[in-house]
């Protein structure tokens, strides 16, 4: 299904407005595309226009993964410009790239979704207010991936660049399998240009079973980094196989608060930061009133006396 936006030069019908409810959408390349031509380049589209006002519900939407790899198959959602949609209750299963994937979006909502053997549950490239808030999934890459990842990233949200007033909340996401190695990753390996992720929100989510990393900042040609100015607040991250919270090192990994976090049972740190600056323990970043056993450095968790592993 394929609702497009204002395109002047062309000459694309406008779909603003569109209701897409209570659909079967199954063994398609993409299950719906909300303005992927849209917006475009400035010489396919100089107004470049967002498809407005959609409202996708109710929808179960099922192994979109048909067709070669040169037309992007694997997902669910692709939106290449959307602003002020709605994206609630649908349940998305075994898409090979992503479930939900936004491109220039503004003021979107993905609420109260479910995603059961999808790679990615969601992606963000360069978006602005869009807020991903109540969805379940597991089992991430149970249905495998397909092409590189490049499509399907390397976490159950992965998060690219380029993105401001980005919230990520009250999530529940558990296991992966690899290449889907962690929860939420700020990630290196989207094949995408663009400012470092700032003013983000991740908060009170659940993140279990992930090969590597519960929650991740990647980086990303350093001293580029992937996020800084930003919040991690009140998740639970546990029983991952590297790190519960991991900060890598790039140098503009910085200014972050991570704060009221659980982070237990992560099978090499629960608190990780190879950041350097005039931040806690002399990282880049701010750790407050977490709790967690095993921590690098020492004194990121509060509890078990930030013991280094």
């Amino acid at each position: 299904m394929d609702l497009k936006g204002t395109c002047a030069a062309s000459s694309i019908t406008p779909a603003n407005g569109g209701i897409v409810v209570n659909n079967i959408l199954t063994n398609n390349a993409t299950g719906i595309s909300l303005n992927a031509e849209g917006y475009g380049t400035e010489e396919e589209c100089p107004t470049g226009e967002f498809l407005v006002g959609v409202l996708v519900e109710h929808n179960y939407i099922k192994t979109n993964n048909a067709g070669q790899l040169a037309v992007y198959p694997g997902y669910g959602l692709y939106s290449g410009g959307a602003e002020h949609a709605a994206i609630s209750q649908n349940a998305f299963y075994g898409h090979k790239a992503c479930g939900v994937c936004l491109e220039n979006a503004e003021e979107v909502t993905i609420t109260n979704n479910t995603s059961l053997k999808d790679a990615s549950f969601a992606q963000f490239y360069a978006t602005s207010n869009v807020f991903f808030i109540g969805n379940q999934g597991t089992n991430f890459g149970g249905n495998g991936t397909l092409g590189d990842s490049t499509g399907y990233g390397d976490g159950a949200v992965s998060i690219a660049l380029g993105n401001q007033y980005l919230v990520i909340a009250e999530n529940i996401l558990a296991g992966g399998i690899t290449p889907i190695a962690n929860g939420i990753s700020f990630t290196n390996v989207l094949d995408k240009e663009g400012d470092i992720n700032t003013d983000v929100y991740v908060k009170n989510n659940t993140v279990s079973g992930f090969p590597q990393n519960g929650i991740v900042v990647e980086e990303f040609e350093d001293p580029a980094g992937t996020l800084k100015s930003s919040v991690i607040l009140g998740n639970v991250v546990t029983n991952n196989g590297l790190d519960g919270i991991f900060i890598d090192g790039a140098t503009a990994n910085g200014s972050n608060r991570v704060l009221d976090n659980q982070a237990m049972g992560n099978h090499r740190f629960d608190c990780h930061d190879d950041t350097s600056g005039a931040g806690t323990d002399s990282t880049a970043n701010f750790w407050f009133h977490n709790i967690g056993i095993y921590s690098q450095p020492k004194g990121l968790c509060s509890s078990g006396n930030g013991i280094i592993r």
